[in-house]
Parts: structure tokens; sequence; C-alpha cells
């Protein structure tokens, strides 16, 4: 089934909009950060469960709790065998100590 050139184009947009609007976030104590993989389509629901659960897991060792975290997924291209998912997730850090912030990037 042919989609057409506008659903890619408005993700090139959403991708973009995010890279430059990352400043501007941290400016406000929102750290952003995205990445892609691919999986097969019978295990796309739990990557993305696997992944959502990785994430507040790792954001509540930092001591922030789920009101700070927030995930978003994208599956971003088709195959016979499975999808590329992209994971998109921020982390509001106002009030957490520079050590705290930084370590999230390490």
């Amino acid at each position: 089934m042919a989609g057409g050139p506008e659903n890619g184009q408005r993700g090139y947009l959403l991708t973009f909009l995010i890279a430059y609007s990352r400043d501007l976030a941290m400016q406000h104590k929102v750290a952003a950060e995205s990445f892609e993989t691919s999986v097969s389509w019978k295990n796309t629901a739990k990557l993305c469960e696997r992944v959502k659960q990785r994430i507040y897991d790792e954001a509540a060792k930092l001591g922030m709790g789920p009101e700070k975290v927030w995930t978003s997924f994208r599956i971003t291209q088709l195959y016979e065998t499975g999808c590329a998912v992209y994971v998109y997730f921020t982390l509001y850090y106002h009030g957490f100590p520079r050590e705290k912030v930084v370590h999230m990037y390490d």
C-alpha cells in the first residue's frame, strides 16, 4: 500500500523540531533525547513497554518520580518482518543537583 511522501516529510519535520527545541527546553530544565531501533512485529509492543519501564526505572534511581518523565514512540519504517521504532523521552530536572543531571548522559 502506497502512503505517499507526506507522512515521511512530517516525520522528518518532527525530528528537526525536536532537535532545534532542545536548547529552549533545557532553559526550562527539561532534558530530551531520542534514539532508534528495529524490532520484529511480534516484539514491537513488548519492546516499547520494556524501554518505557527502563527509562522510568533509571529516572527513579536518580530520585525522579514518574511525573518528571515523559516517553513516546513512533514507528518510522515498515518492513515485512518488523519495523523501525523511534523512542523519545524527556526528563524534567528542575531542583536536581548538577552532578545528577550530568550523570543522566553518562
